[in-house]
């Protein structure tokens, strides 16, 4: 699924935001085991070739 450029930039926020809450979990202690992969993988779709021709 390609996504226009501000549906895109949206979901690039809330993937960030993620990153770096999980980050922080992990740093203070509140978390062991990293789900970054897990993020990557729920976002995904942003990294495509086709969405990023799209973006161009």
């Amino acid at each position: 699924m390609t996504r226009a450029p501000n549906e895109f930039e949206s979901r690039l926020r809330e993937y960030v935001f993620e990153r770096s809450e999980e980050s922080k979990a992990l740093r203070v202690g509140e978390k062991e085991v990293s789900e970054q992969a897990a993020i990557v993988a729920r976002y995904a779709d942003l990294f495509t070739d086709e969405q990023r021709e799209a973006l161009r």
